[in-house]
Order: C-alpha cells, then sequence, then structure tokens
C-alpha cells in the first residue's frame, strides 16, 4: 500500500484561509478589501453589488441655539492613514483591527459658537470580521473621547440614486422619503436626523443594503457626490476633564430583495439576541435528533414573543407583521395542540380559532398588527 503525503502546499493553505491575500476578507457570499485610509470595499457575489468606501467617521460640532445647530466645519477619517493589523486568520474566519488616532478641536467656544483651535486626539478602532458562512461583514467599533460639544458618525456612501430609507420600529418598519435632506457641504449643515430601532437599509430593486446595530437610535441620509447613511456613534455634551469609552456593534449586510421578504428582521434578531444552551437533567423519553419544535411561516411574519401566560395557564405566542398586505401564515409545531385562542395585548380571551390539523393552524394577520395568541397543548 502507498500513502501518499497530502500536506497542503502554501497556496493551497491560502485558499483555505478567509484573508487570503494582504488586508482582504473573502467567502463565498462577499469580498472586502481595506483601502489605506480604512474605508471598505465590499462585494457582494449574491447581487454583483459593489460598495466603494464605507466605514469612515464624521465628527461635528453639537452645539443648539434656540433649538438649531451652529453651522460647524465637519472633519473626516477620510484623509487620515490608520494602522492595519490582521488580528487572526483561518478557515473559519479572519479579522482585521483599523486604529485612528484623530486629533479633533477639544470643546466648542459658547461665545464665540466655534471650534476652538486646541485640539485632542481621540483614539477610534474598527474590527472588522468575516465568518465561513456569514452574508455580511461584522464590524466592533470602540473610541476613547477626550473632546466634548462633538458627535461622531459612521458613514455608508449609497452607489445608487434612492429616494426612501427604510428603519426598524418597535413592531414595524418606517420608510422615508429622503428628498429633503439637506446638501452636505463639508462646511457644515443643519442635520435632519431620522429614529431607527436597531438597523437602517436602502433599497433599489435587486440592489439592496442593511447595517444592522446593537442599539444605536439615530441616523441621516446626507448629500455629497454621493448619498450617504450616516448613523450616530455619539453625542458629546461632557466635559473634556471627564473622557469616556464606547462601543458598538454593527454588521453591513448587501441583500437580495428587499426588507419585506422578512429576512432583515430575522437577521437583526440573530445579531442582536444570542442563542444560550441550557442543559437539562435526564428524563423519560427521546427526542429525534433533529426537530423543530415550533416554526411560523412565511418569513415576513415575524415572531416577538413565546412565554407562559401571566395567569400561568398555556402558551402564549405573539407575532406581527411589518408589511403594507394582508399575511396568511401558518404554525407549526412539534407537540398536539389541543385549543388556539385568540388574546388581547392584556392577554384577554378575544376568539378561538378552529384547528383542522393538531400539529399546526393558518392565521390571517393584517397589515402593521400585532397578534397574540394562547396555546393549549394535549398531555399525550
Amino acid at each position: 500500500m502507498c500513502i501518499r503525503d497530502r500536506t497542503l502546499s502554501t497556496k493551497e493553505k491560502r485558499k483555505k484561509m478567509l484573508s487570503p491575500e494582504s488586508n482582504c476578507l473573502e467567502n463565498d457570499y462577499i469580498k472586502i478589501n481595506i483601502n489605506e485610509n480604512g474605508t471598505l470595499e465590499v462585494f457582494s457575489k449574491e447581487t454583483g453589488a459593489l460598495y466603494s468606501g464605507i466605514g469612515y467617521f464624521l465628527d461635528e460640532s453639537n452645539l443648539r441655539t434656540d433649538g438649531t445647530y451652529e453651522i460647524q466645519p465637519v472633519l473626516s477619517t477620510e484623509e487620515i492613514k490608520p494602522s492595519i493589523k490582521l488580528l487572526y486568520n483561518g478557515p473559519s474566519g479572519a479579522a482585521y483591527k483599523i486604529n485612528y488616532v484623530w486629533d479633533i478641536p477639544s470643546e466648542i467656544n459658547k461665545k464665540t459658537k466655534e471650534r476652538s483651535s486646541k485640539l485632542d486626539a481621540i483614539k477610534v478602532s474598527s474590527i472588522i470580521s468575516l465568518d465561513r458562512f456569514s452574508k455580511y461583514l461584522d464590524m466592533v467599533v470602540s473610541f476613547v473621547n477626550k473632546a466634548s460639544n462633538h458627535t461622531l458618525k459612521i458613514c455608508f456612501p449609497i452607489d445608487f440614486k434612492t429616494d426612501f430609507s427604510y428603519a426598524g420600529g418597535r413592531f414595524d418598519i418606517v420608510s422615508r422619503r429622503i428628498g429633503n435632506t439637506k446638501k452636505f457641504s463639508g462646511k457644515g449643515r443643519e442635520p435632519i436626523t431620522f429614529l431607527m430601532n436597531n438597523f437602517v437599509g436602502i433599497s433599489r430593486d435587486d440592489d439592496n443594503f442593511t447595517v444592522i446595530t446593537d442599539g444605536l437610535t439615530e441616523y441621516e441620509i446626507l448629500k455629497a457626490k454621493k448619498q450617504i447613511a450616516a448613523i450616530t456613534l455619539f453625542r458629546d455634551i461632557s466635559s473634556i476633564n471627564n473622557p469616556f469609552k464606547g462601543r458598538c456593534h454593527l454588521c453591513f449586510y448587501p441583500h437580495l430583495g428587499r426588507w419585506e421578504s422578512g429576512q432583515i428582521i430575522n437577521e437583526t434578531y440573530s445579531h442582536n439576541i444570542g442563542l444560550e444552551v441550557f442543559r437539562k437533567e435526564k428524563s423519560a423519553g427521546n427526542l429525534p435528533t433533529q426537530i423543530e419544535f415550533l416554526r411560523i411561516s412565511p418569513d415576513d411574519l415575524i415572531f416577538s414573543t413565546l412565554k407562559y401566560k401571566e395567569s400561568g395557564e398555556g402558551i402564549v405566542l405573539r407575532l406581527f407583521n411589518p408589511t403594507n398586505y394582508v399575511i396568511n401564515g401558518e404554525v407549526f409545531t412539534y407537540l398536539p395542540i389541543r385549543s388556539v385562542e385568540l388574546l388581547s395585548l392584556e392577554e384577554l380571551v378575544i376568539d378561538f380559532l378552529e384547528i383542522d390539523n393538531e400539529n399546526k393552524f393558518a392565521i390571517k394577520v393584517k397589515p402593521k398588527k400585532i397578534i397574540t395568541l394562547r396555546l393549549s397543548f394535549r398531555n399525550n
């Protein structure tokens, strides 16, 4: 018998790594190149779209007078050359760290309403990572701030013309016209900000991207050579004698289909709510190696809650429809169902649903509506 030595060559090893060349990340879905100024070129292999110059930072004054912002120069990291370091590289994932040391005005003179000539260095770092099977770029932004009365934003240029943005609400997706946004001149402007809950996105046919965050609440659409989605990382009104640190987690997600497909909300939940594994003491009975205790379809009917009823009787399932159309959905369960009741948000019984199959039932949810159900299961 002849046994061939199958030691991988250097070329084969590089093919298996997710950083096959310097300042580059790539898997089957997405390719990212890091520019010298720390911005990113992101190519989506699914959509064929290229997003250029994403991930730079803007800094501007944060001084209000009679409810309006003062017009002050806006600073950008686009002209800064940060340090770029490979953190790890392997078949399952790779990551780089981009470090900026950025001199900005230390404060604002409230009498002259101008930013001071004295500068303070703030440190901003971005760890960008890509997993083998991920469809989005993961970004962890950290900063150490010493200056006061200023706002820091992270920017995502839009490489196509669009008139609308969308953002997450509590049980809704809000679509906003952005045609009335003030032009960004680089010399200052009066910002028009929008609220968001965990994500903001831009769509045009099959050319779409969403930025998922872990709690950032404000964004703007700026107009320069391109439109720019700018997400506020912090607004600071503190004293320069009280520096603070911060950390934000974001994902840049280019995707097929608009947000109505339901994937955006589901990806947001996956990003912000991690899975926890609990070990249960051994009990009687066996379960299959693969099992779904609960499945909801279609994807645009969104799961919100599964819990015991406040009175302790039955299991409460809460769903919502963020779209502008009626969803005819189905709920599948592993355990056999005895009854399904429609409840109010106060968990009072409104109606009973007919059950034709003990492992599934149909449900109709009107546009922009929340629905609460109580499920009772058979004991055997």
